[in-house]
């Protein structure tokens, strides 16, 4: 806890160095949620559809057509717009701690459904605090 006060300190500045570190921090903890609640062989497509079910509620599109724009590389959130990446990180937060308090039974399929439909609610909350 000490290493996010930490991080949430130094965070002040958008673009920072402290503001990508708590990026990286609150991306790791969505996706050992997301594994947590599939738990199995199948994670890295659970991982894959929850991170499209947050770019889609919280910007409105795929990861392939945030990706496919001038400028940005596929995989590197880096080169997202500061506002973008930071706007997706707050969906994965918000996501994270759902998913953390979500119980989850059933096969592989119904978690990762599961998994999908929290993030999707999660990043439409967050995306009604957003300015677009």
């Amino acid at each position: 806890m000490q290493e996010l006060a930490r991080l949430r300190q130094g965070a002040i500045a958008q673009d920072g160095q402290a503001a990508r570190e708590l990026r990286i921090f609150i991306r790791e903890h969505f996706t050992e949620q997301v594994e947590l609640a599939v738990v199995g062989e199948k994670t890295e497509i659970a991982i894959a559809r929850a991170t499209d079910a947050i770019y889609q509620a919280v910007l409105g599109h795929t990861t392939r057509e945030l990706y496919s724009q001038p400028g940005t590389t596929p995989g590197k959130r880096d080169t997202l717009p500061a506002a973008a990446q930071n706007a997706i990180a707050m969906g994965e937060c918000r996501a994270a701690e759902a998913l953390e308090a979500e119980v989850f039974s059933g096969g592989t399929t119904q978690r990762i459904d599961k998994v999908t439909k929290i993030c999707r609610e999660n990043g439409g909350r967050v995306r009604r605090w957003l300015p677009w």
